[in-house]
């Protein structure tokens, strides 16, 4: 006898995927924090290991990855490279059950005593037009946002939103409980506009931008095949006159440590103007992964080679599209999609930033969704959408910046003057605007964080 036609079992297994995955998560937040942390320690190292023994879609994924990023090494250097990545990802896991625990204060110092490059975002800030942090998916990104709240008085980021909801709620208040400023990547206009006000307010934007989610990116080299990155971040310095300025998260053996790198010139905001940063943003997450591979957590298929063929037909087709988008523009026409960058606003149209596309058949879903799993094994696709919780999808993705935010910065460089909105600090809801450069905190009181 056949099932129902409506797909209600489907959906029931669904859900009570989603329910198992949402009840694991909370009792890794009750019982990580309560073990010795010599004991956490060995048993996330043997669940890694596990991992990798067990192998499957994730693991051979990052397998390919690395070996891009190392392609000299023997098939056991590739084994061990692998091993103490997945090492590196299930310790990110472990810090991140166990930081409400932590004393925060006592955390960001430890991170302070290991960034590199901090003159470059506090020379950034200076110039009273915002910053916006771009990093891969590496290290521990909770970790570094407590040492920027500490410093800068907070950020804001976008993230994916995950399934089931009340894990997606459950991060976000996490997030929130330590001073960041979480915005759901599906937000739309109200996204879009609180990113601007952020930079207007000389506030600091920390995105994940080394894997394009839309199809809507840009293609760059990346370790000498083609691949899409977000670029949303170098459509918003371009829209606002922030500055663009690359960073990397790593482990130390005791500890965290921060790279913040040059910031990346943005020249103007046409699509080769656009490329021309991302590619650049792009060849400075390449040496930072390549120095250290086994923090770079990407276990999805990131080269276009590794897509499906039906993936990259219809990237082709959109690419087709924006550049015939884009000649319209330069020829003074008014193209199918017309906007104020070649037609498609800062990373995107707008009805796209407020509805992103879904995926339309298994082929799709595997190339344009996080396979990522959690501390127990393979990850499954169909139970969420899952980015790292412990990142921001980065703005690549679906970000519209209105074209007046872009006439606006411009009138504001002619002028001479910085574009902000309102004084640098100013709050802005729950989250403190950062000091300038010259006027750093030398401490703050805040709650301790949850027990």
């Amino acid at each position: 006898m056949s099932g129902p036609a409506d797909g209600s079992s489907t959906h029931s297994t669904h859900s009570l995927r989603e329910r198992l995955v949402d009840g694991a998560y909370t009792a890794g937040w009750r019982l990580v924090r309560l073990l010795p942390e010599r004991a956490a320690r060995l048993l996330f190292q043997a669940g890694a290991d596990l991992a990798v023994r067990r192998g499957g879609r994730g693991i051979d994924q990052l397998r390919r990855n690395l070996r891009r990023v190392a392609p000299e090494l023997t098939e056991a250097g590739l084994d061990d490279l692998v091993r103490r990545s997945m090492r590196s990802y299930l310790r990110y896991w472990r810090e991140a059950f166990r930081l409400p625990a932590m004393d925060l204060r006592t955390v960001s110092a430890r991170v302070d005593a290991g960034v590199v490059g901090r003159e470059h975002l506090d020379a950034a800030l200076a110039q009273g037009r915002g910053a916006i942090a771009v990093l891969p998916h590496s290290g521990n990104w909770d970790i570094a946002g407590v040492w920027a709240v500490s410093r800068y008085g907070g950020f804001t980021s976008v993230v994916e939103r995950l399934r089931p909801e009340p894990l997606y709620r459950r991060f976000v208040a996490y997030r929130e409980s330590m001073g960041f400023e979480i915005l759901p990547h599906d937000g739309g206009r109200q996204m879009m506009s609180t990113l601007l006000t952020r930079l207007r307010e000389n506030r600091l934007l920390c995105l994940i931008a080394d894997r394009d989610l839309s199809r809507r990116g840009v293609e760059v080299q990346f370790f000498g095949e083609t691949t899409r990155m977000a670029s949303g971040p170098a459509r918003l310095a371009a829209a606002t006159g922030a500055v663009l300025v690359p960073a990397a998260c790593e482990f130390t053996d005791d500890g965290w440590a921060i790279r913040l790198y040059e910031p990346v010139p943005v020249t103007g905001a046409s699509p080769a103007e656009v490329q021309a940063a991302t590619q650049q943003v792009a060849d400075v997450f390449a040496a930072d992964i390549a120095a250290r591979p086994e923090d770079w957590h990407m276990m999805q298929p990131l080269w276009l080679a590794d897509l499906s063929a039906r993936r990259r037909a219809i990237l082709a087709e959109d690419a087709a599209t924006t550049g015939a988008a884009s000649a319209d523009a330069a020829a003074g026409t008014t193209g199918p999609s017309a906007g104020p960058v070649a037609g498609e606003g800062v990373a995107g149209d707008t009805a796209r930033a407020e509805k992103p596309e879904e995926p339309t058949d298994s082929a799709d879903r595997e190339d344009s969704v996080d396979h990522e799993s959690g501390p127990g094994g393979e990850a499954d696709e169909t139970s969420a959408r899952r980015e790292r919780p412990g990142s921001g999808t980065g703005a690549g993705s679906d970000l519209a910046v209105p074209a007046d935010a872009a006439a606006e910065s411009e009138a504001s460089r002619a002028a001479g003057t910085p574009h902000t909105a309102g004084h640098p600090d100013a709050a802005a809801g729950s989250i403190e605007a950062p000091s300038p450069a010259h006027e750093q905190p030398t401490g703050r009181d805040r709650a301790e964080p949850p027990s």
